[in-house]
């Protein structure tokens, strides 16, 4: 009786840590495709890539042990690169459409970070045990009403209430009947809106 409630214990511990990290990442839920099943009986569907990476931090908490010191420390230094420059090149296409020179259109803007984010998505995956390259789909093919929307939807909420503050954009206007890519806009704006400068608080 005591060892079952001492997993569950656990079991709620580690859902909780998961569910912390996933909302603290700063990339939103893409659609991947899923394969399942072998030659005539093989489909497809697409599943959330927050799901593959709440998978993936599960796996590699409860293997910690595994996994040497120095392995740890140059994944997480890799993750970190993969943000830092996903975070730099995001916010230069953005900076670079609104310049009062640009005559870019704003949705093939957000359809180019869409890549940058899909790339790096892949890249921050790959650092996990046993996760293939992802398949992601195009940004219009994200319905409403889909685990992703629903899943990106509230991401952004999360992390617009994690990081109030001048500049940056009210996200929390975003509802279920906004399309995916008005909330993509939203991830990229809050991304430029963190890179300014912050205002001087007195100590």
């Amino acid at each position: 009786m005591h060892k079952h409630h001492g997993r569950q214990m656990e079991r709620q511990e580690l859902d909780a840590l998961v569910g912390f990290l996933v909302a603290s990442h700063p990339i939103p839920a893409l659609p991947v495709v899923c394969g399942k099943g072998e030659g005539s009986s093989y489909s497809e569907s697409v599943a959330s890539s927050h799901d593959l990476l709440a998978n993936g931090i599960r796996y590699q908490v409860l293997h910690i042990h595994s996994f040497s010191h120095e392995h740890l420390k140059q994944t997480q230094a890799e993750k970190n690169r993969i943000l830092e420059e996903l975070h730099n090149e995001v916010v230069q296409a953005w900076h670079t459409h609104l310049h009062p020179d640009s005559s870019s259109v704003e949705l093939d803007v957000v359809q180019q970070c869409y890549v940058l984010l899909c790339g790096a998505a892949r890249a921050y995956q790959a650092q996990y045990p046993g996760t293939p390259d992802m398949r992601i789909t195009p940004m219009a093919d994200v319905c409403r009403g889909s685990t992703v929307h629903a899943q990106a939807l509230s991401h952004i909420r999360a992390r617009e209430q994690s990081f109030e503050g001048d500049g940056i954009p009210d996200c929390l206007k975003l509802t279920d009947t906004h399309k995916y890519s008005d909330i993509i806009r939203a991830y990229v704006q809050h991304m430029a809106a963190m890179a300014e400068p912050e205002p001087q608080h007195i100590q």
